[in-house]
């Protein structure tokens, strides 16, 4: 799996959680990017660990849980 279909996996849920946040455009645009910095780093480690990539990818967004649910954290 190429980096740019990882970077679609979590951009698409990166997205839903962004319009999911009931907060202001530079606050939801700062919770996204740190978030997109954890999943990459966890897809990162999972690939360093020989998970394959479409597996790690899975996993990474997994262990975030449901983008809805993680909005309503915030």
């Amino acid at each position: 799996m190429t980096r740019s279909m990882k970077h679609g996996e979590f951009q698409e849920y990166l997205e839903t959680l962004q319009r999911l946040l009931r907060l202001r455009r530079r606050q939801r645009e700062a919770i996204a990017e740190e978030l997109r910095t954890h999943l990459e780093n966890r897809f990162a480690d999972l690939i360093e660990e020989g998970v394959p990539a479409k597996e790690a990818i899975s996993i990474a967004l997994s262990e975030f849980g449901d983008a809805a649910a993680l909005a309503a954290e915030f």
